[in-house]
């Protein structure tokens, strides 16, 4: 007798199966390099303009704070003028203390002046403490003890307000400048350096994209170039000033 066969079918499903093959498109793709290149260039791209936009806004942000800072500047000589006889500020407007003889004698600090409201945040090299602005320099100067500690050459109420200077925004300028630690607390003891105290040409400070403040006596502000304020005929440090 023959040997029964098993049924075709059987014998099929009794062989060993090979593993199905996955197909290639279930698989997950990595990037290639060039993909990969592509997407750290956009970001890069994206991040560069991410930066120039939060330095345009703080940019903008330092600009207004010293904007509101001079004008405050303008409003406190105001008030120091009501408590000293009308007289314009002192070339020491700033210092934390006068020297003996003359420690009753009002400056801004006695009406509201701080550090805070002489620093200018886009001063950021370390160095130069507030302040960092100036009074017109042919408002007051250096030249006695009078006009250096006490008040400045005019009453407020003779100079014309609206196109006479008060303040200006500063450098540091050698000569021009307060042994910093006489003026703020913020400074080492013993030393430092301030921006110029008395605003001129030469220690104006166009720090806002080439334009710097400028605060007139009636209390408006202003931007100016470097330029507009070298002018000879009007000088625009004189307007409103009668020597």
């Amino acid at each position: 007798m023959h040997p029964k066969h098993p049924h075709p079918d059987l014998r099929l499903s009794m062989r060993p199966r090979a593993p199905r093959r996955l197909r290639s498109s279930s698989l997950p793709r990595g990037f290639t390099l060039i993909e990969l290149l592509t997407v750290i260039a956009i970001i890069g791209i994206l991040a560069a303009i991410t930066m120039a936009a939060i330095g345009q806004v703080r940019s903008s942000a330092q600009a207004a704070r010293c904007g509101s800072n001079i004008r405050q500047l303008a409003t406190m000589a105001s008030l120091l003028a009501e408590a000293n006889r009308g007289w314009v500020p002192q070339a020491c407007w700033a210092w934390k203390q006068l020297p003996p003889g003359y420690t009753r004698v009002p400056n801004l600090r006695s009406v509201g002046y701080t550090d805070q409201v002489g620093t200018c945040g886009s001063v950021n090299d370390g160095t130069t403490f507030a302040p960092h602005y100036g009074l017109n320099s042919l408002l007051a100067s250096a030249a006695n003890n009078t006009v250096y500690y006490e008040r400045g050459y005019y009453q407020l109420s003779k100079i014309l307000g609206s196109r006479t200077i008060l303040f200006a925004e500063t450098k540091w300028v050698s000569d021009w400048s307060f042994n910093a630690s006489l003026v703020t607390d913020a400074a080492p003891e013993g030393g430092g350096r301030t921006g110029a105290y008395l605003a001129a040409n030469n220690t104006f400070d166009a720090r806002h994209n080439g334009k710097g403040y400028v605060a007139y006596a009636d209390g408006h502000i202003s931007l100016r170039t470097a330029a507009e304020l070298a002018v000879t005929n009007p000088d625009p440090w004189r307007q409103g000033i009668t020597q």
